[in-house]
């Protein structure tokens, strides 16, 4: 690290800003820094190291001032994102005036438009880098933040043109917006107090902003008067770079906002969340229930997480635990705030709603209980498969990359490396819960294909593979699971169970009939009976002409599986299925039964890569 004559520091000291004396900007690998001079005395705890006032800070307060940004100012539709809009355009403003700007010795200092080693954001990636971004969320992520504020450079030059006719805008340039929106997303600071305290506005603030980052440097800020003052509290030695800490931040926000990486991060995490409408969906279902949609962060959960949202949150993320002691029994891992109650809300079925008893998800060790429910496998099941399509996803891609041949393909490499890391832990621990959950269960309560097929009430079975072979084809599980028959053959079982229970001959105490007709029996309270379903459009399929998609499918299926039925009592007319109480109507109320009671499981035992997952239905005794 070399010391460097800089312009910036006799600019910034001559106009109120403060460097210790012990203090010089040097050149480093990453640009300009700060360290403590070599043969001085060490910093002592507690010093304050750098010092700006409020009026060198490149501020919206600043760009207010400008009669070129007036229009912009003046017809913005949203006044916060606005004046970060205009703060951006403000800085190009600056960089164009040159030497006449104020600011000209600290802009001179930053990097430059076109600077290939100091912008370094996924960005400014070209199509080589950017195939280093395929496969993660960081990929998707870069293109949308470029879509947004392509859109927001080209929407206000629209509006500054018509503000100011005459003036030639054309040397403000897109690439010039990206360059400034660059500048203030990785070097800016939170100044509200200042300002506004209402209002969290950034604001660049020279001289703060030559410290480099790092997640274990022990630094004060402080906000005092009109000054913005950053202070030591641990010693630094002589000769050594003065360091930042940014607070707690991702790799991937790392990367997208500031150009680099860490490996081995301790903030780092994985993203995953829900799509707006199904975000929308939570909070109706939370507002309806009267239970507050205010997120409070979870025990242990980084700063940096959303501590007060009035909305229920899209994104999400998983990172790992650090520093675990040796055997440790709980989970390697921690969900955001709310991610597993918002994903119990989003796959409840209709007997869970109307019930909505789903406590389990509100704490993050419920994961993990003895205790099988419905609602939680499919939490589960559902959050594993869909970090081993992420997985996949970013392995996939790593087959068509090789050896990074420039720093952003380097940083770019280690976010994957990390990012498959997290993966990896997280879905090998999930795939031991599944495990765990399965076979801490009774026989009874996870009903598989096989289980249908041979173990049920004898007086069933054999009349239900009957049916499944002239229905499917075949009787054989490998043959069902290619064809897609596992909800055919659940269906059709619970039919014959509905049958059973008719019966008279037949009840709790037959020797074969517990548990399921005791299930069966309570599927009619809750669901209602195919007579007198709860819902209306259950009906005979000819007396509701406008029924919505979903239970015209329900009837096309229903009506197919009538007809497989009718074929095998003509060839078996001593089949159970061989009973006039079996209607279309009740074909169609044991498939809905059968799409809200069961889970699509990720098979615990076989490899991610075997892509194998196994259709099951849960058997629960209670609401």
């Amino acid at each position: 690290m070399k010391q460097i004559d800089s312009a910036f520091a006799s600019w910034f000291i001559d106009n109120g800003g403060y460097l210790h004396p012990s203090m010089e900007i040097a050149l480093g690998s990453n640009g300009n820094a700060l360290r403590v001079k070599p043969g001085s005395e060490p910093l002592e705890c507690g010093s304050k190291i750098v010092s700006c006032p409020k009026t060198l800070m490149v501020s919206f307060a600043a760009a207010h001032s400008s009669s070129l940004l007036e229009s912009l100012n003046r017809n913005a539709p949203n006044r916060t994102g606005n004046e970060i809009i205009s703060l951006r355009f403000f800085l190009v403003e600056q960089l164009l005036l040159g030497q006449d700007s104020f600011w000209s010795p600290y802009i001179q200092r930053l990097p430059q438009p076109g600077d290939s080693n100091g912008l370094n954001t996924t960005l400014y990636y070209d199509q080589e880098d950017f195939k280093w971004l395929q496969g993660t969320n960081l990929g998707a992520a870069t293109l949308g933040r470029t879509q947004l504020w392509r859109q927001e450079y080209e929407d206000s030059m629209k509006i500054l043109r018509v503000g100011s006719a005459t003036y030639d805008w054309n040397p403000w340039t897109w690439e010039l917006y990206l360059w400034a929106t660059t500048v203030l997303t990785s070097r800016s600071f939170p100044v509200a107090s200042v300002f506004k305290p209402d209002e969290d506005i950034p604001a660049l603030v020279p001289g703060l902003d030559l410290l480099n980052h790092s997640p274990s440097a022990q630094v004060v800020w402080n906000l005092d008067g009109d000054r913005y003052t950053i202070s030591v509290d641990e010693p630094i030695h002589s000769g050594c770079e003065v360091l930042n800490n940014y607070g707690p931040k991702s790799n991937e926000e790392l990367l997208i906002g500031y150009g680099f990486c860490i490996a081995g991060n301790t903030s780092d995490s994985f993203g995953l969340g829900f799509n707006s409408v199904v975000s929308n969906r939570i909070q109706a279902i939370k507002e309806s229930r009267g239970i507050s949609i205010l997120q409070k962060a979870t025990p242990n959960e980084p700063k940096g997480a959303d501590e007060n949202d009035a909305k229920v949150s899209e994104q999400h993320s998983v990172w790992l635990k650090k520093c675990l002691p040796p055997n440790n029994i709980e989970s390697p891992y921690q969900f955001s705030s709310y991610f597993l109650e918002h994903s119990s809300i989003a796959v409840e079925n209709e007997r869970e709603q109307r019930g909505h008893r789903l406590d389990w998800a509100s704490s993050q060790t419920e994961w993990t209980a003895d205790s099988l429910c419905r609602n939680k496998l499919h939490v589960l099941a559902t959050t594993t498969m869909l970090l081993e399509k992420s997985m996949l996803e970013i392995r996939h891609h790593n087959g068509a990359l090789s050896k990074p041949r420039n720093q952003r393909q380097v940083m770019a490499a280690l976010y994957r490396n990390e990012q498959l890391k997290i993966l990896d832990a997280v879905i090998a621990n999930l795939r031991g819960n599944v495990r765990a959950l399965l076979e801490a269960s009774t026989v009874n309560s996870v009903w598989r294909l096989q289980q249908a097929l041979h173990n049920g009430p004898k007086l069933l079975t054999k009349d239900l593979r009957s049916l499944i072979h002239l229905a499917l084809g075949t009787r054989n599980e490998a043959k069902i699971k290619e064809r897609g028959g596992e909800e055919c053959v659940f269906a059709l079982w619970l039919c014959g169970l509905w049958v059973l229970q008719q019966r008279s001959d037949f009840d709790d105490n037959h020797p074969s009939g517990t548990p399921w007709i005791s299930w069966v029996k309570l599927l009619e309270i809750w669901y209602g009976s195919p007579s007198t379903p709860m819902d209306t459009s259950w009906k005979s399929p000819s007396s509701q002409p406008s029924r919505s998609p979903e239970v015209n499918e329900l009837a096309a299926i229903g009506a197919s599986y009538w007809e497989a039925i009718r074929q095998t009592v003509q060839k078996y007319p001593q089949s159970l299925y061989n009973s006039p109480s079996i209607t279309v109507p009740v074909l169609m109320w044991c498939l809905n039964i059968v799409r809200s009671e069961s889970v699509r499981l990720p098979d615990p035992f076989m490899n991610v890569e075997e892509e194998e997952d196994e259709y099951i239905l849960v058997i629960e005794s209670s609401a």
